[in-house]
């Protein structure tokens, strides 16, 4: 078995490995043997073992391509999880606005980078405006 060793910023003394780059961050790294884990960690290596490190990089995937997997029963699925609770936002928000809608905004803000999960302050932001502008950039500002 090999472990992922990656240069913390503090390291003692560099040990053998497989020069590599850390798949989510692309840093440099080191593909080192199970039996130098505990030295590289004593030299001031990060090491990380294999399952850690596919799921970092499965995780990163995720997040820089969410927008992409965002569909429009996802959203639906959403808008139905909040109705439960605030009815009202919700029936506000797709009487001004489709799930068409909600849809492309989500995935406008997942493109750049926001986090959805506050959808009640997200709902909101698309009643207060979709009622005033139709226009998909006017909306995804306020928003």
């Amino acid at each position: 078995d090999k472990y992922l060793a990656m240069d913390s910023g503090f390291i003692t003394e560099e040990i053998e490995g497989i020069a590599t780059k850390e798949p989510a961050f692309n840093s440099d790294a080191l593909w080192i043997d199970a039996n130098l884990k505990d030295e590289a960690t004593l030299n001031g290596y990060i090491v990380i073992d294999p399952a850690s490190v596919i799921s970092t990089h499965m995780s990163e995937l995720i997040k820089a391509h969410a927008s992409e997997l965002l569909t429009r029963q996802e959203v639906q699925n959403l808008l139905d999880k909040v109705k439960n609770d605030y009815p009202i936002i919700v029936e506000g928000a797709l009487g001004v606005a489709p799930v068409s809608l909600i849809q492309k905004i989500l995935k406008d803000l997942l493109k750049h980078h926001i986090p959805i999960k506050d959808m009640l302050t997200i709902l909101e932001s698309v009643s207060d405006i979709a009622e005033v502008s139709k226009s998909f950039d006017m909306i995804i500002e306020h928003v």
